[in-house]
């Protein structure tokens, strides 16, 4: 059956009562669970997430989640984006174009409202260029080991009370997203992921998360705080964990810390912070996504 000859042909937004139904079925497509746990700014009933789907009558066929953010770029300015993620279609509904015809659609209502850039996660590239995107943006990817004679004093699982100061460590960083307070909160609740802090004089001066979903297992993905903070608090959370080797994501501004974990260095790569496809000039601009904010 040919995409054109669907009851119901027009991408639409999913509302509150399907979303169940449809995170349900989106989990049994990629052989998941608890699609809301891992990424709650998503698909959390308290989260900022639209769900947008393509239905044959009140079958799901195609599905994508999306996420309206403000990014701080490297040069100091600020850019609206669209973060896309969960696209999928039915196993027997594949080929067929709907998943293009979705995203179509996600781009043409993100520019509409004033995006200045969609950003998604994944390995398909040559699909994804058709629809405009490229890779945008440079990490390091540092695979690290552990260090037995690394002392993991004043290291622990960051509280609800640690919120204000992960706020502001996160807040401090030059390239970001911007978040507030309860966004933060949902995000950090996220598992399996897990959150440590360094504290100093009874407060957390750097924080590191590991682990989320799919996208990130045996990674540290987000770090705030000064650099050898965040060197000691990696280190020593790595001696907590009892983790032989890690890998840990750097935004460019963190050459820092790469430099003082030289010698933990097994190997290093660049990576792609996410694909991109620029909606306005400004959209263009060099940014920076921490693990926590991709969807």
């Amino acid at each position: 059956m040919a995409a054109a000859t669907l009851r119901d042909p027009a991408p639409r937004r999913i509302d509150f009562l399907e979303r169940p139904a449809v995170l349900s079925e989106l989990e049994r497509w990629l052989g998941v669970e608890g699609l809301a746990q891992t990424y709650p700014q998503a698909f959390h009933p308290l989260g900022a997430g639209q769900l947008i789907g393509v239905f044959d009558g009140d079958r799901l066929l195609s599905h994508a989640v999306t996420l309206d953010i403000q990014a701080r770029t490297a040069a100091g300015t600020s850019v609206n984006a669209v973060l896309i993620g969960n696209v999928a279609t039915a196993p027997h509904a594949r080929g067929r174009g709907l998943a293009t015809e979705l995203l179509r659609s996600i781009l043409g209502a993100a520019q509409s409202r004033g995006a200045d850039a969609a950003l998604l996660w994944s390995n398909k590239w040559d699909f994804y260029k058709r629809l405009g995107f490229a890779p945008a943006g440079v990490q390091l990817e540092a695979e690290i080991i552990a260090r037995v004679d690394r002392v993991a004093s004043r290291i622990r699982p960051a509280l609800a009370s640690d919120l204000p100061a992960i706020f502001d460590l996160h807040r401090a960083k030059p390239t970001r997203v911007e978040r507030d307070l309860s966004a933060l909160a949902l995000m950090l609740s996220a598992t399996p992921m897990q959150t440590l802090v360094l504290e100093r004089a009874g407060a957390p001066v750097a924080y590191a998360c590991y682990g989320k979903g799919l996208d990130f297992i045996g990674w540290w993905h987000e770090v705030g705080g000064q650099d050898s903070d965040v060197v000691e608090l990696v280190r020593g959370a790595m001696t907590v964990l009892g983790q032989p080797s890690a890998t840990l994501v750097l935004p460019h501004y963190r050459a820092g810390v790469r430099d003082a974990l030289a010698s933990d260095l097994q190997e290093e790569r660049q990576g792609v912070v996410a694909l991109r496809c620029p909606l306005t000039q400004r959209g263009a601009a060099d940014l920076f996504v921490d693990g926590l904010d991709s969807i």
